[in-house]
């Protein structure tokens, strides 16, 4: 059957910086991208490299190129380090002035939608405070530019968004690991061993403390439950692995550390887990690796507020409060130690998948945003 909404449309996704190894924006755009062509609608991505080529020829391509835009849409990717190498995005404004020239329809996806908090920068205290402090004023600067905000967190959850808005949209992200539905976790009552996930550490100091946590986390389940397998793999994980390599020494546990994969292998890997344990803050529905785990139906333990994180809560997952390390500790016992409850946490993640994280769901609420537009 073919679908009128959204047929024949073409819109441009624009991009900043490119990040490495792994481009989570890109990534986020090549999915959204072909699941709008399956709806007619076209998707091109352009990135203003000015990284590259420097802010003076970036802008004057944009201009020359942006003047063929006029009534379309133009769904500019907001991350503040995509925009800035400092995190002071404030070029970003010049770029929304010439859309605004070229009568081009503007759309942002707020990939964040606080200024974010670093300590791992170098940057003294009053430096960090006064550069969120830009963040966020960029970022309710660009709201009231755009035709239309979308947001990767519930637009209720952001304190400053006005109560009544017409203008701003929640949609979650995907995951940028391919789709395995229907695929059943593995017993892990035929194994040697339960096999624990941790997927991408955040690099730097910050990545040195979440080693000291997982370590802490997977000694207290070793207690109970052993032998464990324990992976570490992605961004961060090589770093990391000395750390939490030497905080396990002495517990019956298989650790594996391995660097960034390509997306086939992160998908074999996920299929092979027991559970994922996430440490790096509290999850939302705009964390990538709580995608990848509820897209691949692995059961999901980190920290996080049900009440906050909606439509997670709705998965395959189990919370604790942020830095509860004994909660965290009993959660992840209790899914490695019951086939029955970590069955019924991938049929969740199943579910959820299907009704609020596939790609073509996130399509057609992109269509039902701009087609009026």
């Amino acid at each position: 059957m073919r679908m009128r909404i959204g047929m024949n449309q073409n819109w441009i996704a624009l991009l900043g910086k490119k990040d490495a190894p792994t481009d989570g924006v890109e990534d986020y755009c090549r999915f959204l991208g072909a699941a709008l062509a399956r709806r007619g609608t076209n998707l091109s991505p352009v990135r203003v490299e000015w990284e590259t080529i420097g802010w003076r020829e970036a802008l004057r391509k944009l201009s020359k190129e942006s003047e063929k835009w006029r009534g379309t849409w133009v769904v500019l990717q907001y991350t503040s380090l995509s925009w800035s190498r400092r995190g002071v995005p404030f070029r970003v404004l010049t770029v929304v002035k010439i859309l605004k020239r070229r009568g081009a329809k503007l759309a942002v996806v707020f990939h964040e939608s606080a200024g974010f908090q670093d300590s791992a920068t170098g940057l003294s205290g009053l430096l960090r405070t006064w550069r969120r402090a830009i963040q966020n004023w960029i970022i309710r600067r660009l709201y009231r530019l755009a035709d239309r905000a979308i947001f990767t967190v519930p637009t209720e959850n952001i304190s400053w968004l006005p109560r009544e808005n017409k203008r701003s949209s929640f949609v979650p992200i995907g995951s940028n690991i391919p789709e395995m539905p229907g695929v059943q976790q593995k017993s892990a009552s035929g194994r040697n061993a339960p096999v624990i996930g941790v997927f991408c550490v955040t690099e730097g100091a910050a990545g040195v403390r979440e080693a000291e946590q997982i370590a802490a986390v997977v000694r207290r389940a070793c207690e109970a439950i052993h032998p464990l397998r324990l992976i570490v793999f992605g961004r961060g994980a090589v770093e990391a692995g000395t750390a939490v390599r030497h905080a396990l020494d002495g517990c019956d546990v298989d650790l594996s550390v391995l660097d960034v994969l390509p997306t086939e292998d992160v998908a074999r890997i996920l299929s092979e887990l027991d559970v994922l344990l996430y440490v790096r803050g509290e999850i939302s529905p705009q964390r990538g690796v709580a995608m990848a785990a509820i897209a691949s139906g692995v059961p999901l333990v980190g920290y996080g507020d049900p009440q906050k994180c909606f439509p997670v809560s709705a998965a395959g997952v189990l919370l604790a409060p942020l830095g509860d390390i004994q909660a965290l500790s009993d959660a992840l016992r209790r899914v490695l130690s019951d086939e029955s409850m970590r069955r019924q946490l991938h049929e969740r993640n199943i579910a959820a998948q299907k009704e609020y994280f596939s790609w073509d769901v996130i399509a057609q609420k992109f269509i039902g945003i701009l087609q009026n537009g």
